[in-house]
């Protein structure tokens, strides 16, 4: 059992990566039921966010507190959680109410201080393109620089913009002409 556990704790990323493993590591265990439920809620997230969805057993809360699920929101800048939560069906009975309860908390403070940080910037990527430019070689460019922070697609460059990264996309070619970060 303390094998499992310290398994458990070892498994984190993707949840088509992480379920697999889990369903594998736990077969023996009963917990069929339980890797259903996660996969639902899973698949209950949105498209748009599931790239950056991570599975990680070793993130826990006061077990005190919560029971079942717990989630922790990060944002790229900031290194500790800027939202916490989880599943607390204890709680609420405790408070005599015959329901499920899932909660969660941001933590503005530190988003506050991540846009404080921001303002220096009006965009993280200008991406300057011309009547040449490939459509599919834009869309990727814009894919690729979006994973790193806000992007603005422009033929000419904004005066008085301020941005980290310029890009520009000519005759097939992407070249980065300036970094400012």
């Amino acid at each position: 059992c303390v094998d499992t556990i310290t398994g458990l704790v070892g498994i984190h990323g993707s949840p088509y990566k992480v379920l697999p493993k889990l369903r594998e590591m736990l077969k023996s265990f009963d917990c069929d039921e339980c890797i259903d439920r996660l996969e639902i809620a899973v698949s209950a997230v949105d498209e748009s966010f599931k790239s950056s969805l991570n599975i990680d057993f070793s993130v826990i809360n006061d077990i005190k507190y919560y029971n079942g699920i717990v989630f922790k929101g990060f944002i790229s800048g900031i290194p500790q959680s800027v939202l916490s939560g989880g599943q607390y069906d204890r709680l609420m009975k405790k408070m005599q109410k015959k329901s499920g309860a899932v909660g969660f908390a941001v933590y503005l403070d530190l988003l506050e201080r991540r846009l404080t940080e921001a303002r220096k910037y009006d965009v993280d990527t200008v991406v300057l393109y011309d009547g040449t430019a490939d459509t599919e070689l834009l869309r990727l460019t814009v894919d690729k620089y979006r994973e790193q922070g806000s992007v603005c697609v422009q033929r000419s460059l904004p005066e008085r913009f301020a941005y980290k990264k310029l890009v520009k996309i000519s005759k097939g070619e992407v070249t980065e002409i300036e970094n400012n970060a």
